[in-house]
């Protein structure tokens, strides 16, 4: 009976060792498992980021190419209208007066909105056009309200 009371330890110890390196093995392969899909998401989404900065990329050249296509309509126009001028085409001489309606705020009133017609020469726009161009000190136009 002595030699049974201690084969029952033993075995004990051997059933409890057994368990445990089962146990350690299901947990190896869980960890291989979780590991095999966390290297497979962070594939998956290294290609999504891949495929973002392409769309993205291709959304900024079109609006490089639209800016540049807008600059050049943009340049075009204004020498258009140099070209015009400076050929008299339009027949704006200083003394052609321009008549502008705008609306108006007072600062001392800032409640009260209305709408103001003003009257300016050519000459004298092309005159403060001038001074700003030139770096001059900024002139007033003389305004005549109505």
């Amino acid at each position: 009976m002595a030699t049974s009371i201690k084969n029952e330890p033993s075995d004990r110890s051997k059933d409890r060792v057994q368990i445990l390196e089962d146990e350690t093995k299901l947990l190896k392969n869980d960890v291989q498992k979780f590991l095999s899909i966390i290297a497979s998401q962070t594939q998956q989404l290294a290609r999504q980021e891949k495929i973002l900065n392409e769309i993205r990329d291709e959304r900024n050249a079109n609006a490089e190419k639209k800016l540049t296509i807008m600059w050049i309509i943009l340049i075009v126009i204004v020498m258009l209208v140099i070209i015009m001028f400076y050929f008299g085409i339009p027949n704006v001489n200083s003394d052609t007066m321009l008549h502008l309606t705008t609306i108006v705020t007072p600062v001392k009133l800032p409640f009260i909105t209305t709408g103001v017609k003003v009257r300016f020469t050519m000459g004298d726009l092309g005159a403060c056009v001038k001074g700003a161009l030139l770096g001059a000190a900024p002139q007033t136009i003389d305004l005549s309200l109505s």
